[in-house]
């Protein structure tokens, strides 16, 4: 990163679920010396999160997102949004498949 010439504006971006074994030289102060924390999502963000991940698909009525964000607790969107997916090619191929085995 240091041999970025000087007349370019860049930014970089980093992301990790294990800050803690980050090398410290890439931590330093002018590399990626800002930390932003995003924490997990609560209940609602997560009902929210499935509805969008949801929005195209048709969902059977015995479908309760409630319950599957409360069940989901610690998960992030990719988690959940991979679950769907999962599921819905599942079900493209035909086979019986039941959404709570994943959780």
């Amino acid at each position: 990163m240091d041999s970025i010439g000087t007349k370019k504006t860049v930014f970089i971006i980093g992301a990790t679920n294990w800050k803690y074994i980050v090398d410290g030289a890439i931590m330093r102060p002018g590399r990626l010396d800002q930390l932003v924390y995003i924490q997990i999502q609560d209940a609602a963000s997560r009902i929210a999160i499935l509805k969008n991940v949801l929005r195209k698909v048709r969902v059977h009525e015995a479908v309760d997102l409630k319950h599957m964000a409360n069940i989901t607790d610690g998960y992030i969107g990719a988690d959940q949004t991979w679950i769907c997916q999962r599921v819905g090619k599942e079900q493209l191929m035909d086979t019986q498949i039941n959404i709570h085995q994943f959780f």
